[in-house]
């Protein structure tokens, strides 16, 4: 029976009264009993409520770790391609450089107009594209070898070649070009 059956009934007699009041007591105990074990739940409730959020916080805290670690990662690795990309664009520009060169230097060894300056003659073929030099190289190392040159064009082994030509003026050009020649006679047998 509930308290509200049990307050619902008119006591007829004294025994009638104590035993309402018996089974308020007995009802008002139960509800006590529910109470504690109640609160027993909402302490049991409370600290798995705690535990689970000192869990989602340290997923936080790993999850924060993991995120910073694999965004230092990335970073890193950014900037290890940013540097491999400046690196690559370096390289295709000494290349680029490297093949305007041995262009002026054919052309300086052919007596055409307008590389008598290497380095400016150098730096104005290097505007050129990668495709026009190599049609001009291509065409001047024929040329070369159709005027009689050694069999193979200037090259790095040579003086005359780009790669030695930083510091080529036109009399260290003569002076390597006559080396170069009278080298080419004593190997003919002509002094």
């Amino acid at each position: 029976m509930n308290l509200d059956d049990i307050m619902s009934k008119e006591p007829a007699t004294l025994e009638d009264a104590i035993d309402i009041i018996s089974s308020i007591k007995e009802a008002a105990s139960k509800v006590v009993e529910d109470l504690g074990e109640s609160d027993d739940k909402v302490k049991g409730l409370e600290e798995k409520n705690s535990e689970l959020q000192g869990k989602v916080e340290e997923l936080q805290a790993s999850l924060e770790a993991t995120s910073t670690s694999g965004e230092k990662a990335l970073k890193d690795k950014d900037a290890k391609i940013s540097e491999l990309e400046t690196k690559l664009a370096d390289q295709a520009t000494a290349l680029h450089k490297e093949l305007a060169r041995k262009v002026v230097v054919l052309k300086h060894a052919l007596g055409k107009p307008g590389v008598e300056k290497l380095d400016q003659a150098i730096e104005a073929h290097c505007t050129r594209t990668e495709d026009s030099l190599n049609d001009m190289l291509v065409d001047l190392e024929a040329e070369y070898k159709a005027k009689g040159g050694t069999e193979d064009a200037p090259t790095a082994d040579n003086p005359l070649e780009a790669g030695n030509s930083d510091n080529l003026t036109e009399e260290k050009y003569d002076a390597a070009k006559l080396s170069a020649v009278l080298d080419t006679r004593k190997k003919r047998g002509r002094s």
